[in-house]
């Protein structure tokens, strides 16, 4: 039997980018306690489940989680919520949550995986977050990332970042690969030194 071209190739690089719904997913109308973060760069999949919610009778506790503006890669500070404002309400509201609640967030990526990564963290279950991002890193649209160095573990805030492309560490001055990897429950790309295959 001959091998058809379909048989011999090269399978796609793998990759642990998220694959984010074009379209918000709906609401999960098994409970009435839903909570709605909107994050920077909501496109209107909150208000779009804003409306459903009301229709139903629900309303939603809100919160807003916004980020510093940032022009170039900076470095984000250990245990200081990335300098979200909201995200500490967030926590303290998670932390006392009631069985039952179901979460909907919605923003740029970085910001709805950390985001992720609190609920989680607080106790939250997949199954109960809804998501939708606006600037995934999958779209090959430089968008911000945040960047973990394997050298020295500082994590850098990237303005305009793609998987593929490189970025200076902000804590070792390094210029770093981006990978196509995304540890989710730290809601961050990997990076490693760009020059370290390079022959000297």
């Amino acid at each position: 039997m001959t091998a058809t071209t379909a048989d011999t190739a090269p399978a796609p690089p793998a990759t642990s980018l998220p694959r984010w719904s074009e379209t918000p997913p709906p609401v999960d109308d098994t409970s009435s306690e839903q909570m709605l973060v909107l994050c920077d760069g909501d496109d209107g999949a909150g208000d779009h489940w804003l409306r459903d919610l009301r229709a139903r009778g629900i309303e939603p506790l809100q919160v807003r989680v916004r980020a510093p503006r940032v022009t170039t890669p900076a470095l984000l500070r250990p245990g200081a919520d990335r300098g979200l404002t909201g995200l500490p309400q967030l926590r303290r509201m998670l932390d006392t949550a009631t069985v039952g609640l179901r979460l909907l967030v919605t923003g740029t990526e970085w910001q709805v995986l950390t985001v992720i990564a609190a609920a989680l963290e607080a106790g939250m279950l997949r199954s109960e977050i809804r998501a939708v991002a606006t600037a995934p890193g999958i779209s090959g649209d430089a968008v911000p990332l945040i960047v973990f160095c394997a050298h020295c573990e500082a994590e850098t805030l990237s303005p305009a970042a793609t998987p593929g492309t490189t970025v200076r560490c902000a804590g070792c001055a390094r210029l770093l690969d981006i990978h196509p990897h995304v540890n989710s429950s730290q809601a961050r790309y990997l990076g490693s030194d760009a020059t370290a295959g390079a022959l000297t």
